[in-house]
């Protein structure tokens, strides 16, 4: 069975890159682009992992991780942080909040599947 990746990420150009690098490393991908419809779709769907962008219209992506490991008892979903903002500070709150780790944008196909590949 293909495992099956969360894209939470709205910027459409963005979350279809990675779409596209994912589904021909034969994952099975599902994106949302707000981090309500990324929550309901998490308790609905668990995914086997989850990228996450920080910075949705609706929610920043630091409290959906922090939501998801407090709703969540054990740490076994894979939370990835995709953002531009990779400074000491903002990597130090990511892992705070329950992000296994965090990847500064722009990102290479490369990068993407080795992450990707390193949790499911």
């Amino acid at each position: 069975m293909k495992k099956r990746i969360l894209i939470v990420e709205d910027n459409p150009w963005n979350s279809q890159l990675i779409a596209e690098v994912l589904e021909r490393s034969d994952f099975d991908v599902d994106v949302a682009m707000r981090g309500n419809v990324a929550l309901e779709m998490i308790e609905t769907s668990m995914p086997d992992m989850v990228l996450l962008d920080l910075m949705l219209p609706d929610i920043n992506g630091i409290d959906i991780a922090r939501e998801v490991r407090e709703t969540h008892d054990d740490q076994t979903l894979p939370i990835v942080a995709l953002t531009a903002l990779g400074n000491v500070t903002m990597r130090k709150r990511c892992m705070e909040a329950g992000f296994n780790e965090v990847i500064v944008k722009p990102v290479t196909n490369r990068e993407v599947i080795e992450c990707v590949r390193r949790y499911v």
